[in-house]
């Protein structure tokens, strides 16, 4: 979505091409050889607690990936922003309309995809 606004800012781990586990490690290192020096922003989903569902937060921190899933991964960026998409019962126990839960999370990346679309612009 942020790439559809044209902003030029480059983008890494699309739905066509997306970073994790496997390869997270070489897309962190590529970006940083493509981009020295330049500020990372980190952009994830992740699951909290059933009040939490649609909260979007921006942190002046690196995004710990996998953590809801015991994962040991590398940090990634500067800032982060994430959603929260689902609830951790949820997950346990498997339920909830999918169609749904999609059209929440899209309407999530739309928000997130709009709010660095514009800060960007001001930044120029």
């Amino acid at each position: 979505m942020l790439c559809e606004l044209h902003t030029g800012i480059p983008v890494y781990g699309t739905l066509e091409r997306p970073i994790h586990a496997r390869n997270l490690v070489g897309e962190i290192a590529r970006i940083k050889q493509e981009h020295p020096g330049s500020i990372e922003l980190a952009v994830d989903a992740a699951v909290g607690e059933p009040w939490e569902i649609g909260h979007i937060s921006l942190k002046d921190e690196a995004l710990a990936p996998g953590r809801a899933f015991y994962r040991r991964l590398p940090d990634v960026g500067d800032l982060s922003i994430t959603g929260i998409v689902d609830s951790r019962e949820n997950q346990r126990k498997n339920r909830g309309d999918a169609g749904q839960g999609l059209a929440h999370v899209y309407g999530m990346a739309k928000t997130i995809s709009s709010f660095i679309g514009q800060w960007y612009k001001e930044k120029l």
